[in-house]
């Protein structure tokens, strides 16, 4: 089953522009967490690291396609450095399992060091729902 994308906008509208699901915070991840995993599931856990809460002006949603509308900055690495960041999440948790509401994949891979500060500029974090048609 897919979205049409009149349906997409207004899901997304919810989620991101009204927060009618609440508080969504970005979760990092070393894979990809599957349709069925939490924001616990392959996160990161560097030294220092936490979610971050992004409000709802600091998204913009067109159609089927959302994206950070401002800059999404994660506390520094002070430690356990080496993971390979590949994925995020969206979701209701600001720590623990949290039900994640959409994930992608990140543009380009990142490599956590020791003294980084990890800063996703605005429209670095992209995704859409599927509007494809059913198969």
């Amino acid at each position: 089953m897919s979205a049409s994308t009149a349906f997409a906008n207004d899901l997304l509208t919810a989620v991101f522009t009204d927060g009618d699901f609440g508080g969504t915070y970005i979760a990092l991840h070393t894979a990809d967490t599957g349709a069925a995993g939490t924001q616990s599931t392959n996160e990161t856990a560097y030294t220092g690291y936490a979610r971050v809460q992004v409000a709802p002006p600091d998204w913009t949603v067109t159609g089927a396609d959302f994206q950070n509308a401002a800059a999404i900055e994660f506390p520094e690495v002070t430690g356990a450095a080496g993971d390979v960041l590949t994925h995020f999440t969206i979701g209701n948790g600001a720590s623990g399992a949290g039900k994640v509401l959409l994930r992608g994949k990140l543009a380009n891979a990142v490599t956590v060091a020791v003294g980084q500060e990890l800063r996703f500029k605005a429209g670095d974090l992209t995704g859409a729902v599927s509007t494809a048609a059913p198969v």
